[in-house]
């Protein structure tokens, strides 16, 4: 995904480019990380800013942690 000169990118390619970040963290973190995205495929041509997703999600693994276990849940619709 060519993302230098777009204004906006369909919701798929952004969620495309959320799940390669989410691939590495997955990694990283093993079993303390659990997200759920549920997005209605109709929307996948929606257009959005390009990686207007992955801070919002950076932000919520880094500050979202579970104070009783350690865990990250995290849940996008």
């Amino acid at each position: 995904i060519d993302l230098r000169n777009a204004a906006t990118i369909p919701l798929s390619e952004e969620l495309q480019l959320l799940e390669n970040y989410l691939a590495v963290m997955r990694a990283r973190m093993e079993t303390q990380l659990e997200i759920r995205i549920d997005c209605d495929e109709a929307a996948g041509p929606v257009p959005v800013p390009p990686l207007f997703l992955q801070p919002l999600i950076e932000n919520a693994i880094e500050h979202g942690r579970s104070a009783s276990d350690g865990r990250v849940r995290i849940e996008l619709s």
